[in-house]
């Protein structure tokens, strides 16, 4: 049995998420079990490998942007306000992953009157997080389709 270092739950010996709060258990052998300080170690260590992936497509996307950008404007000048406005993309990228919670208070500062005491929802974080992948697929695809067209 895998016991969950961060609730307690036993678990099946196959296990990858732990049934009651789904934590990971990728790092407990049935053997020995890892001690918790590991675990989140662990844990820590996932989250900033992720943190730099959504931080290096930032570049990424001005890269790709640049790049047809100028091949835009070698083929025509027609439309160069419309590819200005997707320089600010990846500030909104930028929050939509690392700041929902800004995001939300924004949206929503004079529809709640005790905006302090609310929290978004789970649904609320994934959906910003899809939104942020979404505007940054958004912004190179009228790039790309101003260049193609």
């Amino acid at each position: 049995m895998k016991i969950c270092p961060k609730c307690g739950m036993n678990n099946k010996d196959d296990a990858k998420l732990c049934m009651e709060c789904s934590a990971s258990l990728h790092c407990i052998n049935v053997k020995e079990a890892c001690n918790t300080e590991e675990f989140f170690a662990c844990e820590e260590r996932k989250d900033r490998r992720k943190k730099r992936i959504h931080l290096l497509m930032i570049p990424l996307y001005y890269v790709i942007y640049i790049t047809f950008f100028v091949l835009c404007l070698l083929k025509t000048t027609e439309s160069i306000v419309l590819l200005l406005i997707p320089l600010l993309f990846p500030a909104l990228y930028y929050l939509s992953i690392f700041h929902p919670d800004a995001i939300f208070r924004f949206q929503h500062m004079f529809d709640i009157s005790n905006l302090e005491d609310v929290e978004p929802s789970d649904w609320y974080y994934f959906s910003s997080k899809l939104g942020g992948y979404l505007i940054l697929v958004l912004g190179l695809f009228i790039v790309i389709s101003c260049f193609a067209g």
